[in-house]
């Protein structure tokens, strides 16, 4: 991965990480025109995939200074409510993991 990084910084001309992650947030931003969502009043499959992606850098020091230091934090708080809990719960995954464990107990670091 760390190779591929770099691969990718040099394809795409990328020199400061979080100052390109925060102008692609901020080009996200531009494109609401004022708008709740990118869908208007709801979110399409658009404002979906950006959220997905935002949710996965959330818990990072990045993604937190991201939603920070950019006007996308409102937009993610938005999603967060229209959005809901994620449907993976800590009940579904404890029981794939009681089956899989044979009754051991674990509890995965992401729940």
């Amino acid at each position: 991965m760390y190779f591929d990084s770099k691969k990718l910084k040099e394809k795409h001309n990328i020199g400061d990480e979080r100052a390109a992650l925060y102008e692609a947030a901020e080009t996200w931003v531009d494109a609401l025109n004022g708008r709740p969502f990118l869908g208007g009043s709801n979110p399409n499959l658009a404002d979906l995939s950006i959220y997905g992606i935002l949710c996965t850098i959330e818990g990072l020091i990045s993604g937190k200074d991201m939603i920070q230091n950019t006007s996308i934090g409102e937009w993610y708080t938005r999603m967060r409510s229209a959005v809901g809990r994620g449907t993976r719960t800590e009940k579904f995954l404890f029981s794939y993991y009681v089956r899989e464990a044979r009754y051991e107990w674990y509890r995965p670091s992401c729940i």
